[in-house]
């Protein structure tokens, strides 16, 4: 029998389907009538769901009525409701399933917004039963309050398979199985939509491929309806719901005060239009609602109160962005951008329009302030060579000629009263914090600061009493926050941190908002999110969640936030290198296919599988895969947020992994064998490299005065010293007699300066050669992340270089020679940071690519 020979069959109260007997209709859909059944057989009472009879005939509808079977047999969850069969009884198709008592959501959400508890409980159990369907491949598609019941005692079950479908990414869309078609014509009553529409999201809305990040918007919108007792984006006509779900964003302001901010936060990340940028499995949102469920009410008065964040982007084109400041009144923003291979001071209007280049000239220029009259800016200017000093310089807003106002080794800030500069100048072989009349006349000094540290940010307290800045030991330690007074006394350290990326004082003064990578357990680049430390009380607290990096925090007066949104998505890409830089980028092969963040690639000696970082589940870990992405498997299961982990090498040998470690800034190095057992501490260090033979691992001690290599037998024992000086990624060449080393320069006030220097020496003695010089300027990251990484045959020494607002890779030739150029991304924003690693015929480079986003963002009502 042919779906064609179905004959239209009638239902009603006493009839029969096999030995299933009819008790009472439940509901309709488009999908089908639901039937509440007693199997005499098994002498239990079942729901029937069967085709409307006008479908009888129609192949389609046949085919995906089957298609729910085969969904939901493949599923075995207690929130998803079961299937017991599929029967074809008298030629009608029906689908046997659990009789799920009790109530529809949306008849819930009828009687008002739950309290947020509820609204998590029942939200919790929906997540649970969306990561079962998802980690088996299949994507809902059609999530609403209407397919899901909660029982009388509180079981949730997922209803509704019949738009599901398993995922393949290679598919085109289907259109005519788009919810869009399915829905409209059964679910517009009155002109009112009042369906699926509300529940779609962009992508799906548009006619896109849809996949798992789909389900997790619709889940956003039941948890708004939940919360709010109002559909996010419902309106009076279907073409309006559309625009809605298009274009505008959820009432916020509807959510209760009594909502939490974790809530919040949760739903704004889940309702993000931009696909790339939505939360990427259900899996974490289910963590997220747990977590906070387990805090219940016991939550700070001052993470209690709710606030509405208003967001609103200020640019819009490619490219890094910097250093953002918010005019004191609040009319307009400046920043730095590259612009002609230089970095240059831009504003734009915080109402609208195009942004202003304000400086053009063949300098790098950074750190733009704002005088009290919003009409001039202050900036600093790089110096010519790497041992000069900068300077500081005014500016109107609108452009024009800049006035050279006083040296400095770094930026400079404007106090309230316009009067007087915070600026660092070097005096003597150290570092001192000095004010500086506006007109460059009178210099007072603050206070002396000891050398071998790296100052930045000086930034006047609002009653101009006191001035707050970054202080960075050269060597990547001591990164901390200082206040001193303008007298001198009093210094005090606040917000001690991994790495800091900028800080601004809160309008009352009473602390800082700053941004800080504490949490993040990926480090090549690591996630920040802003925070604020009080001065005077033993307070820190996180504002941002997320894999979205908030950067460069300035607060206005009115409590308005500017800062930098940096938004990556990564995957390990093998890159041929015997062609023209533009031939290697195009014939590139992608790896893994994430849609998290992947770091740091390793291959091993016999070219089949790849090591590297992921942050799949939450916490970075190692993963292994095999050098065509297939059979990836998890390695290390660290989950202690306080742990970050980075840079996994494989060993000569292939029988060792050592990968780097680093709780509260302090960098370790562990030994694991790939099949995951023997799991060691080998050192207290950084920059891991191996030896030629692979019996031992060298590193860089983990001390601040560190000058020298040491090394350690994979076999345990004391550790060696192996090279005195800065011999930073130590590689050997093949036969072992020579080593490939980064020596950082040195600078009297500074300690370590960031640019570096490529050497080759032999393997014993002090003797070396210089390769090639690096300006810190061009190392992704951060100027300490520049390593050399040897090809298998010896010739070359591979590392990512900075092009502008680009990454690439670039080789150096060991039998000496120019930097070969060996990819070239364009103008395309990307990343690669820290490593890379070469394939075992030395013919392919496997690196981590990042294609980035860098925007300037107001936020209203964060702090």
């Amino acid at each position: 029998m042919t779906p064609d020979d179905f004959p239209a069959m009638t239902f009603s109260v006493g009839s029969k389907l096999g030995w299933y007997e009819i008790l009472a209709p439940v509901g309709s859909g488009g999908m089908g009538k639901v039937w509440r059944a007693r199997d005499n057989k098994l002498g239990r009472e079942v729901a029937l769901k069967v085709l409307p009879e006008s479908f009888s005939s129609d192949r389609d509808r046949i085919a995906r009525f089957r298609r729910e079977a085969q969904v939901l047999a493949a599923l075995n969850h207690p929130n998803i409701a079961a299937i017991y069969g599929l029967e074809d009884t008298a030629g009608a198709p029906a689908l046997v399933l659990e009789l799920v008592e009790g109530v529809t959501l949306d008849a819930i959400i009828t009687e008002g917004p739950m309290p947020w508890k509820q609204a998590f409980l029942i939200g919790r159990q929906i997540a649970d039963a969306l990561e079962a369907a998802h980690e088996r491949g299949i994507v809902h598609r059609d999530l609403k309050p209407s397919n899901i019941k909660v029982r009388s005692d509180g079981v949730v079950k997922v209803l509704d398979f019949g738009l599901a479908k398993p995922l393949d990414l290679s598919e085109t869309p289907d259109r005519s199985d788009s919810p869009t078609r399915a829905s409209f014509a059964d679910m517009t009553r009155a002109g009112a939509v009042v369906g699926t529409a509300a529940y779609m999201s962009p992508e799906q809305a548009r006619g896109r491929p849809v996949d798992k990040r789909s389900d997790i918007w619709a889940f956003g919108c039941v948890l708004y309806e939940m919360l709010t007792g109002a559909p996010a984006f419902r309106r009076d006509t279907e073409a309006d719901t559309l625009a809605a779900v298009l274009e505008r964003e959820p009432g916020w302001q509807r959510l209760p005060p009594a909502c939490p901010g974790e809530a919040r936060r949760l739903l704004r990340r889940c309702l993000e239009k931009d696909v790339r940028q939505r939360i990427r499995d259900i899996g974490d949102v289910r963590l997220e609602i747990e977590e906070r469920l387990a805090i219940g009410d016991a939550v700070p008065a001052a993470r209690a109160r709710a606030v509405e964040v208003e967001f609103q982007r200020l640019t819009d084109f490619s490219g890094a962005k910097e250093s953002p400041a918010l005019s004191p009144d609040g009319k307009l923003a400046a920043f730095v951008a590259v612009a002609d291979g230089r970095r240059q001071i831009f504003v734009r209007l915080i109402a609208g329009g195009s942004s202003l280049q304000i400086t053009r000239d063949n300098h790098d220029h950074e750190h733009p302030r704002w005088a009290p009259d919003s009409n001039t800016l202050v900036y600093y200017t790089r110096p010519a060579t790497p041992e000069g000093e900068g300077a500081i310089w005014e500016i109107s807003a609108l452009g024009g000629a800049p006035r050279r106002i006083a040296t400095a080794v770094s930026g400079a800030d404007v106090s309230h009263d316009g009067r007087s500069l915070a600026v660092f100048q070097s005096a003597g072989g150290h570092v001192e914090l000095a004010v500086v009349a506006r007109d460059g006349s009178r210099r007072t000094v603050v206070t002396s600061l000891p050398p071998g540290y790296l100052y930045s940010s000086p930034r006047w307290s609002p009653d101009d009493r006191s001035i707050a800045f970054q202080r960075a030991g050269s060597g990547g330690f001591d990164v901390c926050f200082e206040v001193v007074s303008v007298g001198g006394t009093g210094r005090r350290e606040i917000a001690r941190g991994d790495w800091l990326q900028g800080f601004s004082w809160l309008p009352d003064g009473s602390g800082l908002a700053y941004s800080s990578s504490q949490g993040s357990t990926l480090l090549y680049p690591a996630t920040f999110n802003l925070r604020v430390a009080r001065v005077d009380a033993d307070e820190d607290r996180q504002l941002t969640f997320g894999d979205v990096s908030w950067v460069e925090p300035d607060v206005h007066s009115s409590g308005k936030l500017i800062a930098n949104r940096i938004r990556a998505q990564s995957d390990i890409w093998k890159l041929p290198v015997d062609g023209s830089a533009e031939d290697n980028t195009r014939n590139a092969i992608r790896v893994t296919r994430q849609t998290g963040q992947v770091q740091t690639p390793s291959v091993s000696p016999n070219g089949a599988e790849v090591v590297y970082l992921s942050d799949s589940g939450g916490h970075a870990n190692l993963w292994i895969t095999q050098v065509d992405g297939s059979g990836a498997r998890q390695l290390t299961f660290e989950r202690d947020p306080a742990v970050a982990i980075g840079v996994p090498m494989w060993s000569p040998a292939g029988d060792w992994i050592a990968f780097l470690t680093t709780q509260h800034g302090r960098p370790s190095l562990w030994l694991i064998r790939p099949d995951g057992s023997d799991l060691r501490q080998a050192a207290q260090g950084w920059y891991p490299s191996w030896s030629s033979d692979g019996r031992w691992l060298y590193y860089t001690p983990a001390r601040i005065d560190a000058v020298s290599l040491e090394r350690v037998s994979v076999n345990g024992g004391p550790t060696e010293v192996a090279r005195s000086g800065a011999a930073l990624g130590a590689v050997f060449s093949p036969d072992g007699a020579a080593v490939y080393y980064v020596h950082r320069l040195r600078s009297e006030i500074f300690g370590f300066r960031a640019d570096s220097e490529i050497r080759r020496a032999p393997a014993e003695g002090d003797a070396f050669q210089t390769m090639a010089a690096i300006p810190g300027s061009r190392v992704p990251v951060s100027p300490l992340c520049l390593q050399a990484f040897l090809s298998p045959d010896g010739k070359w020494l591979a590392m990512p270089l900075l092009d502008d607002a680009t990454t690439n890779l670039w080789a150096l030739p060991t039998a000496g020679g120019p930097l070969k150029k060996l990819t070239d991304f364009g103008r395309r924003s990307i990343l690669i940071g820290r490593s890379v690693s070469w394939s075992a015929d030395s013919r392919f480079l496997f690196a981590a690519v990042a294609e980035t986003e860098t925007d300037v963002v107001l936020l209203n009502g964060l702090i």
